[in-house]
């Protein structure tokens, strides 16, 4: 099993090339998300890499409408229809980052938390 590592805000300024107080100050304002646990901070890899995700504009963003008849929800994100596991309707982001989608005819086994069993019903191949 993958353990996610956890950084100080010590170790992530050490990392980045910045300031302790640096990084303090942009978990405060939100720009990097953080785990409070106890009187600690810490910032997981997943958490930094959403943050330069943020700043860097990665594509892969789409503005949804979550949609449904009361039982399957789900969003259009260029003609594709993603059915989801949510009571929400409306106006919502969806990121769909490349390296996490797995397709597999057998039975796969992985770490992932949402494995979601779905049929593929058609694949289009763009040529570019």
């Amino acid at each position: 099993m993958n353990e996610e590592i956890l950084y100080t805000p010590e170790e992530l300024a050490s990392k980045l090339k910045l300031s302790k107080y640096t990084i303090y100050e942009m978990i405060k304002r939100g720009d990097i998300s953080a785990h409070h646990i106890g009187r600690s901070i810490r910032v997981s890899d997943k958490q930094l890499e959403s943050y330069f995700m943020r700043i860097n504009n990665i594509e892969n963003v789409y503005n949804v409408e979550i949609s449904g008849d009361g039982t399957d929800q789900f969003v259009s994100v260029q003609g594709i229809k993603i059915y989801i596991s949510t009571n929400i309707e409306g106006s919502a982001k969806i990121l769909i980052r490349p390296e996490d989608i797995i397709l597999s005819k057998e039975t796969f086994t992985s770490s992932a938390r949402n494995m979601l069993k779905g049929v593929v019903t058609d694949i289009v191949v763009d040529e570019f």
